[in-house]
């Protein structure tokens, strides 16, 4: 039983602390939304987790109001035990947040303390943090 509970004791969890998070988006996605499509919104909790993490758990809450879409993303996962042999290479965790039958409109999109405007259809380049993995339009 001593066993068991110092290999338990090895193995590290980590949660993501509220607030933190970069809002990322499919800017084609944007340009060819219609009324009532669902919109898809990706939360990058943290850019570098070990690709040997284990359990890992993604959840988001979506609450539109007004013309402000509230973002609620959560994230867990466990680190590999020190004795773990794992290739150095990094995964992001990320939630995936899809916001139903939304009409078009200007909207202030808010996930912890991260926050962006966007209208629907978009009509030209969607500026996004560089860690979203998405060109803007005009190819930069």
């Amino acid at each position: 039983m001593r066993r068991c509970l110092a290999l338990l004791l090895v193995l590290a969890s980590a949660c993501t602390e509220e607030g933190v998070g970069t809002i990322c988006l499919d800017p084609a996605e944007a340009a060819t939304f219609q009324g009532g499509d669902d919109f898809t919104i990706r939360v990058i909790l943290e850019e570098c987790i070990s690709a040997c993490a284990r359990l890992v758990k993604t959840s988001c809450e979506v609450q539109v109001e007004g013309n402000t879409i509230y973002l609620e993303a959560r994230g867990s996962y466990l680190k590999p035990g020190p004795a773990a042999s794992c290739v150095a290479l990094c995964a992001e965790l990320e939630a995936e947040c899809v916001v139903r039958d939304l009409a078009p409109g200007t909207y202030e999109i808010r996930a912890g303390a991260s926050s962006m405007k966007l209208a629907l259809p978009a009509t030209g380049p969607i500026k996004l943090d560089s860690g979203c993995g998405y060109f803007e339009e005009d190819g930069s």
